[in-house]
């Protein structure tokens, strides 16, 4: 114990003065003759560095005493607090008090900055003070005492420390900061404040920061343990909610829904192993409920289709369709023909003349024009009136592309042109698919005269026909152009052909694959089907994962959705909120493979280890009993399956899992809005992020709109 500790325990009255003062002032009045260096050494008594390294000093003293003053505050702060709110009428005084103390302190401030830096010999001891006058600002007066206070009471110190600090703390808040940010404004704020108090700014700095970090850390430590973070997996919020959705009406288990390795390992590894824990009949329900999943799914995607085979059924609704397009055709046609007549309208087939004279031998020497007469016929009588002056009648062409001959006419009707070009069509569609390129040409010379003769029925029509026979004649071809000429592609139309095979038409339509996705067939036809019978070919292809014996196969039923491209997948199943359904299935059928391969092949006791679970229990029951330990013989006995049972169905209870992951999405959204605060950056609301959203949508519009290839295979 130095002299200078002797000294403070035998006069403690001084303990509220440094060492430094009281050290100065026992030198000034004792031992004035005394060198002050010796008599520093006889106190034992190490006296403060000078000039900036004091400084420095001073600060590292400071901060070593920070978390001594720090607890000391949080010792004293209840008592405070409590002292406040127990004496309301005293606040108005002590705010008062101590909003008039922070402003002398304000006043002091270039004094105080002046004497500490005079006192580390920075600036000298006779510079100028800058302290006001006394008459003007006296330093020792009360100002409790000044506002009526003439008492000390427990919570005025508290409350009048608000009230001197609150003009610097609000300069600290002032901004769109971020938490870091705002937290260093708030501690700097300090700093003028305890100087202008003559307290030290270093202790006043850091007390802020330490409180808020603990106010801060605290609450995160605690929130870090709680089971909805502790056991949480690597998912996002959407994939939390998409699960939780496939989830409902199951008793999926709780660690497959949130993705926690810890929980998916305690159910399917530990306690559904366990002997007579209710286990199975638990999973057996789990597998059962994802059964009836899939045939619900099933039964609403054929919701309107009557029995039978699919195939048949579906090539007999597009024959309806295509029966059905090809009456209202003609039901079009017909009065343009008969207004044409009235008109004694002739029509000139210019183009195709021209067109019959460069290729009328070729497409005559194919094997179509040599085998069918009737089209020949019609083709070669057509091309040659381009100037018409009686000679021998073409004939009659029905709806359906056929020639019978007929009494003699002038020139050929509209409607025979329109068909002959329909006929002309969809044997173009045919050669055009076939693998021989003769065959090819020949298909893109019968497209060719198909376009010579609307061409020239369009300019015909526009040039000598009435406004009348020109409205008659748009409104017909709209019609053709819109709903019949989709029934003359080349996969379309083999399927109205009545030799077409209908046992694999389905799977001759859909050709699964994500990486090709091939799409556009399903498009085709999907077109061409009523409103309430579009869901046939989905429903079709779900079909196939139902076995021999009828039972439908959950495992399939996942497969068959999975094995589709994304197109594909849009193509088959317009609806979306059914599409959402049965992602959703796809996923529930993942979270609950373990349930399902149980059922599916139910493991021998050996590969689950009943017989060495069960030995071990038995060994540890007939030590205790051997030991007369009936209460522990008793829990090794009945433990483990009565707590495998009640974990297990607390896993799997459906509002427990609810709770849990509402839980989790809360803390998500809470973890969100800190780090916007930390990084200082405004939360955007729903509106705003909906208005990003269109923004990018229409640049990204814009630009695909310059090159339709790349948002194509984008797409």
């Amino acid at each position: 114990m130095t002299k200078l500790q002797d000294l403070r325990k035998k006069y403690p009255q001084y303990d509220s003065i440094g060492d430094e003062e009281l050290v100065g002032a026992f030198h000034s009045k004792y031992y004035a003759d005394m060198p002050i260096e010796e008599f520093h050494s006889r106190l034992g008594y190490k006296a403060p560095k000078q000039g900036w390294s004091g400084v420095g000093e001073d600060v590292t003293k400071s901060l070593q005493k920070v978390p001594e003053n720090l607890l000391e505050m949080i010792k004293q702060l209840p008592g405070e607090v409590f002292g406040a709110a127990s004496n309301p009428g005293r606040i108005p005084q002590n705010l008062g008090a101590g909003l008039a103390q922070g402003g002398a302190g304000l006043l002091n401030t270039p004094a105080n900055i002046r004497d500490y830096l005079a006192s580390k010999n920075i600036v000298s001891k006779e510079s100028p003070s800058l302290r006001l006058p006394e008459s003007i600002l006296p330093q020792n007066f009360n100002y409790a005492e000044g506002v009526g206070l003439s008492d000390v009471k427990p919570g005025d110190a508290l409350v009048q420390g608000i009230g001197a600090s609150a003009p610097y703390v609000a300069g600290g808040e002032l901004g769109a900061l971020g938490v870091p940010a705002r937290m260093a404004a708030r501690s700097a704020a300090q700093v003028p404040f305890a100087i202008g108090q003559n307290e030290n700014p270093i202790t006043a700095a850091a007390m802020p920061l330490a409180l808020e970090g603990i106010a801060r850390g605290v609450p995160k430590a605690v929130n870090a343990v709680r089971p909805t973070n502790l056991l949480k997996g690597d998912l996002s919020t959407a994939e939390l909610s998409a699960n939780l959705r496939a989830a409902r009406g199951t008793n999926t288990d709780l660690g497959n829904i949130i993705g926690s390795p810890t929980l998916k390992q305690v159910f399917e590894n530990l306690t559904t192993k366990v002997p007579f824990s209710g286990s199975d009949k638990l999973l057996g329900k789990m597998g059962n409920r994802v059964s009836r999943r899939a045939e619900t799914l099933l039964r609403r995607a054929g919701r309107g289709i009557p029995d039978g085979d699919r195939n048949v059924i579906l090539k007999n609704t597009i024959e309806d369709a295509y029966k059905k397009q090809s009456k209202i055709k003609t039901d079009l046609y017909g009065p343009v023909n008969e207004l044409a007549a009235k008109e004694s309208f002739n029509l000139e087939l210019p183009s195709l003349e021209r067109f019959s004279k460069e290729f009328g031998e070729s497409l005559n020497d194919s094997f179509l024009m040599k085998n069918d007469k009737t089209l020949r016929t019609a083709f070669n009588e057509l091309s040659k009136y381009s100037k018409v002056t009686g000679s021998e009648s073409l004939g009659t062409l029905g709806p359906d592309g056929l020639l019978s001959k007929s009494q003699a006419t002038k020139a050929p009707t509209i409607v025979e042109a329109k068909v002959l070009a329909g006929r002309l069509d969809r044997e173009a569609s045919k050669h055009m698919s076939s693998p021989n390129p003769a065959d090819r040409f020949v298909g893109g010379k019968f497209s060719e005269a198909a376009k010579a003769i609307r061409s020239d029925i369009n300019s015909q029509i526009e040039k000598k026909g009435s406004p009348e026979l020109n409205s008659r004649y748009k409104e017909a071809d709209k019609n053709y152009a819109e709903n019949f000429s989709q029934f003359l592609d080349s996969d379309v139309y083999k399927l109205t052909r009545p030799d077409a095979n209908a046992e694999t038409i389905i799977n001759d339509i859909i050709k699964p694959g994500k990486r090709s996705d091939k799409y556009t067939r399903i498009e085709k036809i999907q077109n061409l089907l009523p409103d309430n019978q579009k869901n046939i070919l989905g429903e079709a292809w779900l079909r196939n994962s139902i076995e021999k014996t009828g039972d439908l196969n959950p495992k399939e039923f996942a497969r068959l959705i999975d094995s589709l491209g994304v197109r594909q997948f849009k193509a088959l199943f317009p609806d979306a909120k059914f599409r959402e359904k049965l992602l959703d299935y796809g996923k529930l059928r993942g979270m609950n493979e373990s349930a399902l391969s149980r059922m599916a092949n139910p493991k021998t006791g050996q590969t689950l280890g009943v017989p060495a679970m069960l030995a071990s229990q038995a060994g540890g029951v007939a030590g205790a009993l051997t030991s007369g330990n009936l209460p522990l013989a008793a829990m090794l006995g009945l433990g483990p399956p009565v707590g495998s049972n009640i974990l297990n169905k607390i896993l799997t209870n459906p509002t427990v899992r609810k709770r849990f992951v509402d839980k989790m999405l809360k803390n998500s959204q809470n973890a969100l809005k800190e780090d916007l605060k930390l990084t200082g950056l405004p939360a955007l609301t729903s509106a705003d992020a909906e208005q990003k959203r269109q923004r990018q949508t229409v640049v990204v519009d814009l630009k695909y709109k310059k090159n339709p290839a790349k948002k194509s295979e984008k797409e």
